[in-house]
């Protein structure tokens, strides 16, 4: 470093400034510390590639509101139908508590967050910015009935955005809206429009 700089005649001062500082990191055999060195313009961004192990630390298969009076373990289908509805909030959450689900649920965001930032410490925070409002400008510009296979999956745009247009995954074909009490498309166009 003093050699380049004594070469061309710079100081040291001129290049940006290392920090580093001490990081617990838990472990299975117990807490280990690494020291974490940057230059300062992205710290507390990651490059995580496997997503963090947040999985539950039990599990109920229902829920207080949808369990039957008489048997609190049993659904009441009679009263809630078949399952949850397909605009439910739970339905990222993992059903059980093995700790592969719950990161395998977050793989997507994971990846995605690790290829912005690489974006971003490339090409500069235009770029992912950039990205983001397509995405977003897709998501909200189409729209499919439920009848027709519209519910939560990425539309086609969206997966050419995303580079996944050649794939083919379980959930494309296996969406999961099988069991799910479907919504008129009335009902649907009422609350879609705020009617």
């Amino acid at each position: 470093m003093y050699g380049y700089d004594r070469a061309v005649g710079g100081s040291h001062r001129s290049l940006p400034r290392r920090t580093c500082r001490n990081v617990v990191f838990p472990a299975s055999d117990g807490p280990t510390m690494h020291q974490l060195c940057g230059t300062g313009d992205h710290e507390g961004r990651s490059l995580r590639i496997i997503p963090s192990n947040s999985n539950p630390n039990s599990y109920t298969h229902t829920t207080h509101n949808s369990a039957a009076p008489s048997a609190p373990g049993i659904h009441d289908t009679l009263r809630h139908g078949i399952g949850p509805s397909p605009h439910d909030a739970q339905a990222n959450k993992p059903s059980s508590t093995h700790p592969l689900e719950a990161r395998l649920k977050n793989w997507e965001a994971t990846q995605e967050a690790a290829r912005m930032e690489t974006l971003r410490r490339t090409f500069g925070s235009a770029e992912p910015i950039r990205r983001a409002m397509e995405m977003k400008i897709v998501r909200d510009g189409e729209w499919r009935p439920l009848e027709l296979g519209g519910g939560g999956l990425p539309s086609v745009h969206e997966d050419i955005l995303r580079g996944r247009e050649d794939t083919i995954t379980w959930e494309d074909v296996f969406t999961g809206e099988e069991m799910r009490g479907v919504v008129g498309v009335h009902e649907e166009m009422e609350n879609k429009l705020k009617i």
